[in-house]
């Protein structure tokens, strides 16, 4: 009987095994073109697996607000492993390959051109009066008080991502105070765009 038991307890652990390996391929594009308010993994990636429902959940996963028409984002494989673990998604049962790094530009439609809110349109009160060389002032705001972000650090080519949130209002370029839950000090960020941050060092 404890032959047996032992026996069961070994092809259980081994069909474990085997099941971990890659249930589906992602094949990440050096750079893309999105619209709308938000992009999905499908719009920056190429994704094959042999569970068309699984691919399909996949292609689907959201990855993050869209640029503003003519704006780039960075984006990088760190930003897709976040953003699948926050959609239940185990990024070690997957195959990431291609770029590491891409660069996603903003290529209008809803939420962009099509409804591209410009900063002469705005409410004084809604309009950075910061003025900063080579860029013209004012600009329109994209992120404000309370905004969930993703801040971003990137040291020679590694590359680590935080959920923070924006205690000061900012355009793109803009530098503005940031909170992390449990952080001891307060953190700084460049506004990247409506969702990203990248650390002040």
């Amino acid at each position: 009987m404890k032959t047996i038991l032992t026996t069961l307890c070994a092809l259980l652990l081994f069909s474990g095994f085997a099941s971990a390996s890659p249930t589906a391929t992602i094949v990440v594009h050096p750079n893309a073109t999105v619209s709308g308010d938000s992009f999905v993994l499908s719009d920056i990636a190429t994704v094959t697996s042999a569970d068309t429902a699984f691919r399909i959940a996949l292609m689907s996963t959201p990855m993050g607000r869209c640029p503003l028409a003519g704006l780039t984002r960075p984006f990088n494989e760190g930003n897709i492993t976040l953003k699948l673990r926050q959609a239940g998604i185990d990024p070690s049962t997957l195959s990431i390959s291609g770029a590491t790094s891409l660069l996603i530009t903003g290529g209008g439609g809803a939420g962009t051109s099509g409804g591209l809110t410009t900063a002469s349109a705005l409410p004084l009160a809604s309009q950075s009066v910061t003025s900063k060389p080579g860029v013209a002032s004012p600009t329109a705001i994209v992120v404000h008080p309370g905004d969930r972000l993703t801040l971003v650090y990137d040291d020679d080519g590694m590359t680590i991502s935080a959920d923070v949130t924006a205690e000061s209002a900012g355009a793109v370029g803009d530098t503005i105070n940031l909170r992390r839950d449990g952080a001891i000090h307060p953190l700084q960020g460049i506004v990247q765009d409506a969702e990203t941050v990248k650390m002040v060092e």
